[in-house]
């Protein structure tokens, strides 16, 4: 079994590869990781409350090409346009801001930065 790599930082995961993902400082739900669906995502906001948080998995190092892809939304929940995976859905006011880079298993690559406006 390949060993599961993170890097978090000013946030807490309920589970070791994903889950719902909270503001380390106020508690604040921010938003939920579909564990499942991804071989890699690197997940940053800016919580209300002012922090900045970060959770980056992934299994092996990505090679990322960084495309312009709009991931597909339902109810806040981004999801893969090839598979139509779930991958992660955002608490509605749960930051201000997030920024995110995800490999869907089916092997496509997202990333996209969200400002809210």
């Amino acid at each position: 079994m390949p060993k599961i790599l993170r890097h978090i930082y000013n946030a807490v995961l309920f589970r070791r590869t994903g889950g719902i993902i909270r503001c380390r400082r106020c508690g604040n739900i921010v938003g939920y990781i579909y564990d499942y669906s991804y071989k890699y995502i690197n997940f940053m906001f800016v919580c209300n409350c002012g922090l900045v948080g970060k959770a980056e998995i992934y299994k092996e190092p990505p090679q990322l090409e960084y495309p312009e892809r709009p991931l597909y939304q339902k109810d806040n929940i981004h999801i893969c346009q090839n598979c139509e995976r779930p991958l992660f859905w955002i608490k509605p006011g749960g930051c201000s801001n997030y920024v995110f880079s995800v490999i869907c298993k089916c092997g496509i690559e997202y990333d996209k930065k969200y400002i809210k406006e």
